[in-house]
């Protein structure tokens, strides 16, 4: 409904305010809040929000992001919200009519009009009205018009109790110019003309480039192109798109063409590419994708934020552009944590966001995102001053280890019942200490750091005890062996001889990379043998898994399986036939001076009486002897 009220001036002059005035005409402005394109970008209550329509650039002391606006606050007394023009109405204006909506548990203890011939509105004309929610109230002067180029300020002073938001809605204001009175004429012509300049996705809508031209039926033509409205574009969409621009009862169209900077992961801006599209100031709504070198780190990771802010360049250095990415998240809607790699200077960066300026600084908003994350980091290497290959039983010894990165070294043992170790963190030198006869693998390394990569050396250290020797296979690092290759028949490692045989078996021995082990199938067998005058007094098997051991069978001694199966005795030689696919990884054997030949004895068994029982040097029944050493029921005989 409207309300005809009686206002006064600050100078205490009475007006008369229009009650019916202009109620069927058409307006010569309107601004209408319910409009999508008139949001406000401020979500306070307390806010200051800019909206241009049509060229009048609406100040909003409240909500403007709601549609309609919202005016109000919470825990108010006596406050003044307000909505002003900070750009002047060209035109003198006969009446103004101010809509309002529901109120939202909130008192307006007054509403006025403030007119003004400066922006700042020192020495306004005040104008009072009776405030009614859902109402239309219309202010005019009791006599003539508001001049041409004021600028007007509609002031709510509202209360709230409540200390939650409260709000009246502010929905539209009309102004009808000075020259709509007089001699009625008819509006017969509307046209546009003009090259509409390109608009940006994202970007408010702006008619800039085109010029609406009304014609009166008196063939007069006038300039209305700031007092149309215009509708039909999508300014989140991109592409041809046609506008219609009504005023008063007629409308035209024209074509615009909405562009986007957005583009893809793989045509990722460069820094300066990015700061070219900021300083153009085009479609800075719309989330991009930049690229570049991280140059340096600005705010370091916040653990409570979940987020770092760093700078990136073309080439990594702090030189020519720099482009930010403030707060940075690990990924989209995703904090990085304290267990998550961060970017580091020198590494390769792919984000996504939302581009601004601030201040000086050219930077994605914050909330923008990785998408690709490259790590290029310092290769850093560890080398050792000359470590012996082998030690005797509790002797030690001392090296220096050379590393170029910038961690704390640390070393270990694979195996410290053989192997113990210790190192000096001042000077990066490590002590080796011989415990128990065996093999160990000591490892020496250093973690990834911020600018360098993780480091290793590894060596294998063999322990010996000088009464006894030790023979190491290990099938990994038998130089002819080749993925799924035969296993060779012979191999001679310090005094020791393995013979591998299909025996029983469908299948020969082979070698696979997987499980990095010799594969002997059921009925494969090993023979492990010393020359004359020694005796192997213990065998350690290694298999790649419980599931792959074999279950040998040993022709003498005691065999106990499991993944470092057990072989002890007192033979010169052993035969291990599989019942069962096994992967072995690598076998130890540890053997002594027989000078009594009772290893030999241990090898063959004793046959009945009447029956040769004859057995070659590889623990091997013959149904002859052979030239040479045979063994005869249990006894060393040599044939020629």
């Amino acid at each position: 409904m409207r309300i005809s009220t009686i206002t006064k001036s600050c100078l205490s002059a009475l007006f008369l305010i229009l009650g019916m005035g202009y109620a069927n005409a058409q307006a010569d402005y309107t601004l209408d809040t319910n409009l999508e394109q008139n949001k406000g970008k401020n979500s306070s209550y307390a806010g200051n929000c800019d909206v241009t329509v049509d060229g009048i650039t609406w100040n909003v002391t409240g909500n403007a992001t709601m549609l309609p606006w919202r005016i109000g606050g919470k825990s108010l007394t006596d406050t003044d919200r307000e909505v002003y023009t900070k750009t002047a109405y060209p035109s003198a204006v006969k009446s103004i009519d101010l809509t309002v909506g529901n109120a939202s548990s909130i008192t307006v203890n007054s509403l006025k009009l403030l007119v003004s011939g400066d922006a700042d509105f020192t020495d306004a004309t005040e104008y009072a009205a009776d405030f009614q929610a859902n109402s239309t109230i219309t202010f005019a002067p009791a006599e003539g018009e508001f001049p041409e180029y004021s600028f007007y300020k509609f002031v709510f002073n509202v209360t709230v109790s409540d200390k939650s938001n409260k709000y009246v809605q502010f929905s539209k204001v009309e102004i009808y110019n000075g020259e709509s009175v007089g001699p009625e004429k008819n509006l017969v012509g509307l046209a546009v003309s003009g090259t509409p300049a390109d608009l940006w996705q994202g970007d408010q809508f702006t008619h800039e480039g085109i010029t609406v031209t009304a014609t009166w039926d008196d063939q007069s033509t006038e300039d209305v192109t700031e007092r149309c409205q215009y509708s039909g574009y999508d300014m989140d969409a991109t592409g041809e798109q046609t506008v219609t621009v009504t005023y008063k009862e007629l409308s035209a169209t024209y074509d615009v063409n909405v562009l986007t900077i957005a583009n893809t992961k793989e045509t990722a801006y460069t820094a300066s590419e990015a700061i070219a599209l900021i300083k153009a100031g085009k479609g800075l709504k719309t989330p991009v994708y930049v690229k570049g070198i991280v140059s340096k780190i600005v705010t370091e990771y916040s653990s409570s934020y979940g987020n770092i802010t760093f700078n990136v360049s073309a080439d990594g250095t702090e030189e020519g552009d720099q482009f930010q990415f403030y707060r940075n998240i690990k990924a989209e809607n995703t904090p990085w944590t304290d267990e998550d790699i961060k970017p580091g200077v020198g590494d390769e960066v792919i984000g996504c966001g939302v581009m601004k300026k601030y201040k000086e600084t050219y930077e994605f908003d914050f909330n923008n995102y990785l998408v690709d994350h490259k790590i290029n980091k310092v290769v850093a290497t560890i080398s050792v001053d000359e470590p012996r290959e082998s030690i005797n039983i509790g002797e030690s010894d001392t090296y220096q280890v050379v590393y170029d990165g910038d961690a704390e070294l640390s070393v270990a043992s694979s195996n410290t019942d053989i192997a113990e170790v210790s190192l000096d963190a001042e000077t990066n030198m490590v002590t080796v200490k011989g415990i128990a006869m065996g093999t160990a693998s000591i490892t020496i390394s250093a973690p990834a750091t911020a600018k360098y990569t993780e480091a290793s050396y590894t060596y294998v250290l063999t322990i010996v005890d000088p009464d006894k020797s030790l023979a190491v296979w290990i099938a990994a690092l038998q130089e002819d062996y080749a993925n799924a290759a035969d296993v060779a028949e012979n191999y001679e490692v310090n005094g020791v001889t393995l013979t591998f045989s299909l025996g029983e078996g469908k299948n020969a021995p082979k070698y696979y990379t997987t499980g990095e082990g010799a594969r002997l199938y059921n009925g494969n067998t090993m023979t492990v043998s010393v020359e004359e005058g020694y005796a192997i007094e213990s065998i350690a098997i290694t298999f790649s898994g419980e599931t792959y051991t074999g279950a040998y069978e040993a022709s003498v001694g005691t065999y106990t399986d499991g993944v470092v199966a057990e072989w002890n005795g007192f033979s010169y030689s052993v035969t291990f036939t599989a019942t069962a696919t096994s992967r072995m990884q690598k076998i130890e054997v540890v053997y002594v001076k027989d000078e009594a030949g009772t290893g030999i004895a241990e090898t063959v068994a004793i046959g009945a009486s009447g029956e040769d029982i004859i057995y070659n040097l590889n623990g091997q029944r013959l149904g002859k002897v052979q030239k040479g050493l045979n063994i005869v029921n249990g006894k060393k005989v040599i044939f020629k």
